[in-house]
């Protein structure tokens, strides 16, 4: 029997360096790691692809909470607003080029938060790590009281007409 050696790979592969290990702290469980991971900016200078990947990551989880509540509160506002019986034979309650909209309008201005982070850094170099978290943290938060004010409002025209 003949003595088989490996075949020879040409190019011979590169070594690589050893990866590091992540340097991400330890998160709490639940919600508060939710939010503690989705805010969390690693340490170190990040460069302009850095800030947009950051973004990125995070659009899916911010996409899901805000359409999933914002699906919730439609359905509260059309509870609501049936309640109430504010609403006539033959009118929308809702404009459908609205919920049509709605999504791509958050995403625009989702992706304006990473192009206002890039030109803030500018003329904020010692906040670099704090901008990314603050604006996201606001978007969110005004996300969240665009799409439950409908069904807020339409909750106290409810309560108004018990009252």
């Amino acid at each position: 029997m003949r003595n088989q050696e490996a075949p020879e790979v040409w190019p011979p592969p590169v070594p690589r360096p050893p990866r590091e290990e992540s340097q991400e702290p330890d998160f709490a469980p639940g919600w508060r790691g939710w939010r503690q991971r989705l805010l969390y900016v690693p340490a170190g200078n990040r460069t302009a692809w850095d800030v947009v990947v950051w973004w990125e990551r995070r659009r899916f989880s911010v996409n899901v909470l805000i359409g999933g509540v914002g699906f919730v509160s439609l359905i509260l506002f059309f509870l609501f607003i049936t309640a109430s019986g504010t609403l006539k034979p033959g009118e929308d309650a809702v404009e459908p080029m609205a919920l049509i909209l709605a999504p791509f309008a958050f995403n625009f201005f989702y992706t304006a938060g990473w192009v206002v982070e890039l030109f803030l850094r500018l003329f904020w170099p010692e906040g670099r790590r704090a901008i990314g978290p603050a604006l996201l943290g606001m978007g969110i938060l005004f996300s969240l009281a665009v799409v439950c004010l409908p069904s807020f409002i339409t909750l106290l025209a409810l309560l108004r007409q018990f009252l």
